[in-house]
């Protein structure tokens, strides 16, 4: 992939400058340039109008990143504008790039139907911004994660630290170490948990390869990190404050005009009928989840919305 189609660097609100009916945002297996990676962490982000929690997101992972790529799509609020200024902030630690062709999300009847390497495939997407990646290893950053920093630093180590690799029964980092979010849900000012959903599915930090590649399910994009080692490593590494969103009313209703609502009917399910308890009973219940901080000590903050019906 040409270093000519990278954004142009200290704009308000960055942009790929090459056009080829988005033909140039396809990318392939070798332009992850495995040799060429430099060691460290990078952290990869796919965004769109997640102005509410952008930047707290990106203040949570950059104590634990060598470099966060941030690239966007398809935005109409202030996501580019924030993404630029932390560029701007943090210079060669985090690069922000456009993604131009529209990417259709989960659910939609492109998304189902696109092949893979299409320019509006969510799978090229996601490929697209692990190829702008330049360290050895790499870990997927939503803008709706907030690192929980002293849970997340127990994976983190074991990555810097080779005298730990031993324990974990590999030679060299050659694994995927996991970790899930605990998902958030506010009413009148306060923190809940639904009994019904209450933690994400794993994520995890990976060594790159032309092997950790995202192939197409009918459903999502899903990591081709089999011939990995798996260790779920840590329970709670993060809030996710998808189901704190000022939006989050509208976007459940959005979620049932899919074209393929039958595809996520369990999720819709668990999300549309939550069983709501506080979060501070439900950690009293968890031993994994005792001690876990207060999230408006993160900086999150529960926005004031009716009651739930």
């Amino acid at each position: 992939m040409s270093d000519a189609l990278i954004k142009v660097e200290n704009l308000s609100r960055p942009h790929i400058i090459d056009h080829r009916n988005g033909q140039q945002f396809v990318v392939r297996r070798s332009d992850l340039k495995v040799s060429q990676r430099r060691p460290g962490i990078s952290g990869y982000m796919r965004v769109r109008n997640e102005e509410q929690f952008l930047a707290l997101a990106v203040e949570s992972h950059l104590p634990f990143l060598d470099e966060l790529v941030i690239v966007y799509n398809a935005c109409t609020d202030r996501t580019p504008e924030i993404a630029a200024e932390y560029a701007q902030r943090y210079p060669g630690k985090v690069r922000v790039f456009h993604y131009e062709p529209e990417a259709y999300p989960p659910g939609t009847a492109e998304f189902v139907s696109l092949p893979p390497d299409s320019p509006h495939s969510l799978v090229n997407y996601y490929n697209f911004t692990l190829c702008q990646t330049t360290c050895r290893v790499a870990m997927k950053v939503d803008a709706d994660h907030v690192i929980i920093p002293e849970k997340i630093n127990s994976i983190i180590r074991i990555v810097r630290n080779p005298w730990l690799h031993p324990r974990y029964h590999f030679p060299t980092f050659n694994c995927f170490l996991g970790y899930r979010g605990l998902n958030l849900w506010d009413q009148n000012g306060k923190f809940l948990v639904n009994l019904r959903e209450p933690v994400t599915e794993y994520h995890g930090l990976f060594p790159v390869s032309e092997r950790t590649w995202f192939r197409h399910d009918p459903r999502w994009e899903i990591l081709e990190s089999g011939h990995l080692r798996h260790f779920n490593i840590c329970h709670y590494g993060f809030y996710h404050v998808r189901f704190v969103k000022v939006e989050r009313e509208q976007s459940l209703k959005d979620y049932q005009k899919l074209p393929h609502p039958d595809l996520y009917k369990d999720e819709m399910e668990r999300r549309l009928q939550p069983q709501l308890v506080p979060l501070d009973e439900y950690c009293a219940s968890h031993p994994d989840a005792y001690g876990l901080p207060e999230p408006s000590r993160l900086g999150i903050v529960a926005p004031q919305r009716a009651k739930l019906h």
